[in-house]
Parts: structure tokens; sequence; C-alpha cells
């Protein structure tokens, strides 16, 4: 689908300038607080960790 590019950029604009209206806004990352998600990333702790075992 081709869409001419004022028209994306008008309703891109409108769609960020109203996202929080629409959807709320929330003070706490979504990741943080789910440990499932968290245990995805890794830490520093574990990053460090990692860079020790290769040497």
């Amino acid at each position: 689908m081709i869409v001419p590019t004022p028209l994306r950029d008008a309703v891109y604009d409108h769609v960020a300038k109203e996202r929080y209206k629409w959807f709320g806004k929330s003070d706490d990352c979504l990741v943080l607080r789910e440990q499932d998600l968290l245990d995805r990333f890794i830490d520093r702790e574990e990053l460090l960790e990692r860079s020790r075992s290769v040497l």
C-alpha cells in the first residue's frame, strides 16, 4: 500500500500527539515489573562474568 508522505506524516504526528490520551501513560516500565520479561535481558554482572570467562 502506497501512502503519500505528507498524509503518512500527518497521521503519524496525530497518533504521536494523542497516544497518551488514548492509551494512558505508565510511570513504571513493564519489563522491570515482570520478572519473566526481566530474565530475558542480560544484566551488567552477567555480561562481565561472561567476558571474564572468555579471557
